[in-house]
């Protein structure tokens, strides 16, 4: 893997960019960055070059958008107002009604039509073991397991209808279940109580994403739910 990692030069950027989202983490957040799974390194280097670059684009574009909004006053912490800036900074335009159903102890994540997390609110990173590494490589479907009945509705309620063209947030029928983390050594588990759907779409009008809210809580033995 070493050769690899000489012959590409895309993989220093990768890591630097990971190191990047860890250092603003520690500087910004009070939340502590975990560990990168060393799968992921190996990983990107098996990846096409135009992926590599896709995904090293996907995580400078968060760096740059995390510490734009740092500068301009918005605390990493604060879950809606972070994700109103993070929604205007991507270029996106949220339905009319997408706001007002964003709860302060939501998550919040938004996903792209490939399934990638490509922006989350921060704590996140207190509930999962995965890195921005992680999330960046790879769909949510390899990320997490669940029975096959939840990951259908998902696909149905959420990928299905938030991409179809309907213009308004909605509450999917996505049942509350459990999730694990299929590829982390801790295998977290959770519990996942679904919130609302609202779609994302670009200037020209077309959906090209989605905000995805929820409540969720780890079920890991030994941990206080």
């Amino acid at each position: 893997m070493s050769l690899l990692k000489c012959q590409n030069a895309l993989y220093p950027l990768f890591c630097r960019g990971v190191d990047t989202h860890n250092a603003i983490l520690r500087q910004f957040t009070e939340i502590p960055p975990n560990p990168v799974m060393p799968s992921s390194w190996a990983y990107f280097l098996r990846l096409e070059h135009r992926t590599q670059t896709l995904v090293v684009r996907e995580i400078n574009q968060l760096n740059s958008l995390l510490l734009d909004a740092v500068r301009s006053g918005v605390k990493l912490t604060s879950d809606r107002r972070l994700t109103w800036f993070a929604i205007s900074r991507l270029g996106m335009v949220p339905c009319s009604d997408a706001f007002e159903q964003i709860r302060d102890s939501d998550f919040v994540e938004i996903y792209n039509t490939e399934g990638i997390q490509i922006f989350r609110n921060l704590e996140f990173y207190r509930l999962i073991s995965y890195t921005i590494a992680e999330i960046t490589l790879h769909p949510w479907y390899r990320l997490y397991g669940r029975d096959e009945r939840f990951a259908d509705q998902i696909r149905s309620e959420a990928f299905g209808k938030a991409l179809d063209g309907r213009r308004e947030t909605f509450r999917p029928a996505i049942e509350s279940h459990d999730s694990f983390e299929v590829m982390s050594l801790d295998q977290r588990r959770f519990h996942i109580l679904p919130g609302v759907i609202s779609p994302l779409f670009d200037k020209s009008g077309r959906a090209v994403a989605f905000l995805a809210t929820s409540n969720r809580h780890r079920i890991d033995a030994g941990v206080a739910s």
